[in-house]
């Protein structure tokens, strides 16, 4: 998607199924060539990939880099290490990523209280989350989420008008 002013942007063109296959192969040719590149065992792949999915199902509860290292079989150093080497990003940049990005979503598109979308994004304080989500967006929550309804509107309003 396109970004304006750090807001997705929807671009009909961007959605052709022969971009996204091309795409798709370029990463997939990309992530075998960092498979190759940093020669971990399938077993250590599938852990890293596997702590991705427990991160998300448990974004909201906050498990900790040690909790998820042992419940894919890792250590914590080995793992930590690991991950970084593949995501390309520590765990605690990679959570916080995931965090402000379900943060994003949930203020587009739902009216639930700042707090809450706080808690479901796992932070436990909303004002840390105001301020981790400023230096991120650039932008505070309410304010975010103000602009998206404010791109949301024009976009009705631009597709409902006679040609």
């Amino acid at each position: 998607a396109l970004q304006t002013n750090g807001l997705p942007a929807y671009e009909p063109a961007a959605f052709s199924w022969d971009r996204w296959t091309r795409e798709l192969r370029l990463a997939r040719e990309c992530l075998q060539r960092r498979y190759h590149a940093l020669r971990y065992s399938k077993e250590v792949y599938t852990s890293a990939l596997k702590s991705l999915e427990m991160i998300r199902l448990h974004l909201k509860e906050g498990l900790s880099q040690g909790e998820v290292a042992r419940l894919v079989g890792l250590s914590r150093s080995y793992f930590s290490q690991v991950f970084k080497d593949i995501f390309g990003m520590s765990f605690n940049e990679y959570v916080k990523a995931l965090s402000i990005c379900t943060a994003q979503r949930m203020l587009a598109t739902t009216e639930h209280p700042i707090y809450w979308i706080a808690e479901q994004s796992g932070f436990q304080d909303e004002r840390y989350f105001s301020r981790v989500f400023r230096e991120h967006a650039g932008l505070l929550p309410s304010e975010y989420r103000f602009r998206c309804l404010a791109l949301r509107n024009a976009a009705v309003e631009s597709c409902s008008e006679p040609v």
